[in-house]
């Protein structure tokens, strides 16, 4: 939400010969005159709406697998940290909705300066406050990468450290569609001596987005065998995401005329402010990290050594994403006599495809009579990306300062 600074103090923007008004009509009371009933309240009361809606939908999954430190010392010593298995299944989200509808607002009005022994009236502040949500979002984070491997083995012995990636498998995800919708009618500050402000402010997101992270890179593995055979692993995992389809993100805002509350002749208007910042989002955001990490295989030379750091493979499904359409349209808007008008949007659409994979070999050093060293990048395969239309129109009518 977007916060307003309070309004300055009425009195601050009154003319000199306002003051002298009030001053002369303070005068008249004391030296015994008799004031006639003020017709209207000095002050107008204010008019306060505030709504907070919140549609949710989502799915939020989290999950560590990933390898801890294993350290093995013997005559066949092996040394297992490598990321657990990790599969989730088809993950659908359903609709979300969030329609918020506002009539009309209107301040008190407050006495205005005629005749002139009355109180200087205030016209009464009329705001608007509403924050909309509509969220089917689904969000995957996964941890399944491999961890700390240590093996050591005597002269003739064979050492294994294994601290690969685990492999992960994330299932069809599909997000409803969010829907938010906000509606105002005609916002308007109360007249007075000093003109009330009129204000709306809107927050209004709909976010149909999907977010899957996926770390299943390999560790650190080490494995020592003076003259036998040492073998380290410490490849990235498989990592297999099928098909992302998001759903439609529309946000929608309407808001009527508004218009800040007349001052009198000496009296300032007051402001009008408008302030709406929507946004759709049926993005889809996918990263795997499928590197390979750090492994070192020592042998002697007359031992065998063999060190693997691959990257794992990684294979993403179709990814196709809905339509984002943000819309906003604002009446006209007037500041009351010597009142500002002030029109602020923000309007975001965003139905893009990001996709960030890392699947590149690691560091593998492998030292022996016989020594083999492997830190290939893995395959990657993407299926194809589709992106669906996003429109953004702002529609702002016409707009005067008092």
């Amino acid at each position: 939400m977007v916060t307003l600074a309070p309004r300055a103090a009425a009195l601050v923007r009154a003319t000199p010969l306002a003051l002298a008004l009030l001053l002369a009509a303070v005068g008249a009371q004391d030296a015994g005159a008799s004031p006639k009933p003020a017709p209207c309240y000095p002050v107008g009361g204010n008019a306060t709406v505030e709504v907070a809606s919140a549609a949710n939908s989502s799915a939020t999954i989290t999950v560590d697998a990933s390898g801890g430190v294993a350290s093995a010392t013997g005559a066949q010593a092996t040394a297992n940290a490598n990321g657990g298995m990790v599969e989730i299944g088809a993950v659908t989200t359903g609709a979300a909705t969030s329609t918020v509808a506002v009539g009309n607002t209107t301040g008190g009005k407050g006495c205005a300066p005629a005749p002139s022994y009355l109180p200087a009236g205030q016209g009464g502040d009329a705001t608007v406050i509403v924050d909309s949500s509509a969220n089917s979002s689904a969000t995957i984070n996964v941890d399944a990468s491999g961890g700390q491997a240590t093996a050591n083995a005597g002269l003739h012995g064979q050492a294994t450290a294994n601290a690969n990636g685990g492999p992960v498998t994330v299932g069809k995800v599909t997000t409803g569609a969010a829907t938010s919708t906000v509606t105002v009618g005609n916002t308007k500050g109360g007249s007075g001596f000093f003109g009330g402000d009129a204000t709306v402010q809107i927050a209004s997101s709909a976010n149909s987005s999907a977010t899957i992270t996926v770390d299943s890179s390999g560790g650190q593995a080490t494995a020592s065998a003076p003259y036998g055979h040492a073998t380290a692993n410490a490849n990235g995992g498989p990592v297999v995401i099928g098909p992302v389809t998001t759903g439609a993100a529309t946000s929608t805002v309407s808001v009527g005329n508004t218009i800040g509350g007349n001052g009198g002749d000496y009296g300032p208007g007051g402001d009008a402010t408008v302030i709406v910042d929507s946004s759709a989002n049926s993005s889809a955001t996918i990263d795997v990290d499928s590197s390979g990490g750090q492994a070192t295989a020592n042998a002697g030379p007359y031992g065998s050594a063999t060190a693997n750091a691959n990257g794992g493979k990684v294979d993403i499904g179709p990814v196709a994403t809905g339509p984002a359409t943000s819309t906003v349209t604002v009446g006209n808007t007037k500041g009351g006599k010597g009142g500002d008008a002030t029109v602020v949007v923000t309007s975001s659409a965003n139905s893009s495809a990001s996709i960030d994979v890392d699947a590149s070999g690691g560091q593998a050093t492998a030292t022996g009579g016989q020594a083999t060293a492997n830190a290939n990048g893995g395959p990657v395969v993407i299926g194809p990306v589709t992106t669906g239309a996003a429109s953004s129109t702002v529609t702002v009518g016409d707009t005067n300062g008092g």
